[in-house]
Formats: C-alpha cells, sequence, structure tokens
C-alpha cells in the first residue's frame, strides 16, 4: 500500500510523547516515527518533534495534523542511497575546500517538505506495509 508523506506524518504522529526525565526538571521526546521504505526499496528517517532539527521545532500530535502538515522543515536521516537535493542540507563538518560531502549515514538538517515530498514521489512515495511492519491484510483506517 502506498502512501503520501503528508498521510505518514499524521498516522505516526506521537501520542504521549513526553516524558519527564528522572530527577531532572526536563521533558524529552520519545516519540520516533518509523523509518521510511519507499516503494522502490529507497528508505530514509524523515523526523520532526521539539528535539529534531526542524521548523517549527515542536512536537506536534496527531489532531494538529487535521490541515496538513505543520512543519514546513524537517530533519532527514541515513538515506539508504545518495540524493542530490539534500547535499546542501548535511549536517556536520565541512572539507577544506568549503564542499560537504554527502555520506549516507548522515544527518540533514532543516530539510524543506517540499524536497522531501519530491524525493518520496520519485521513489514511488511511501510503502506502508514495509514502513510500519504490518501484516498486507490489516486495513488501515
Amino acid at each position: 500500500m502506498k502512501m503520501s508523506l503528508s498521510r505518514f506524518m499524521y498516522l505516526t504522529a506521537p501520542e504521549g510523547s513526553r516524558e519527564k526525565v528522572a530527577d531532572e526538571n526536563t521533558w524529552r521526546f520519545v516519540g520516533i516515527r518509523p523509518r521510511i521504505i519507499c516503494a522502490d526499496g529507497f528508505s530514509m528517517s524523515v523526523q520532526a518533534s521539539e528535539s529534531h532539527y526542524c521548523s517549527p521545532r515542536t512536537t506536534y500530535s496527531s489532531d494538529d495534523f487535521v490541515n496538513g502538515i505543520p512543519y514546513g522543515f524537517v530533519e532527514i536521516g541515513f538515506p539508504s542511497a545518495h540524493e542530490d537535493s539534500l547535499q546542501s542540507y548535511i549536517d556536520g563538518d565541512t572539507e577544506p575546500d568549503g564542499t560537504r560531502t554527502m555520506q549516507m549515514n548522515s544527518v540533514f538538517a532543516y530539510v524543506p517538505l517540499v524536497i522531501v515530498t519530491d524525493i518520496v514521489h520519485a521513489h514511488g512515495d511511501i510503502d506502508y506495509v514495509k514502513t510500519v511492519r504490518l501484516p498486507s491484510e490489516e486495513k488501515i483506517v
């Protein structure tokens, strides 16, 4: 079953995703979205919360996705193949000549949602069954 990025973000929005850290007066994000697996096998992590490189930098529940994705920029992690469109968003050090070498074990900060959507479409959209590892006969409401 294929699905769009907006539907994926809605269905995987963390519920009750904050918990108090023991012995500290702080909160931390505990809900991580599953790694996206596209129809052609390409995969990557797409995360957005108060603990990720996204904008706005806040954690939304599924109720906040009713009118679309509330994020304009998200964090991408560890793509399974090189994607030219991510090159300028790589988080990390630059080479001596000022360039950054894209590594498939990299994180990409504040990637515009339109770029992520284009990448997902280019790879045949999200294979939801493989992404969340549901039995294929299970219906998604």
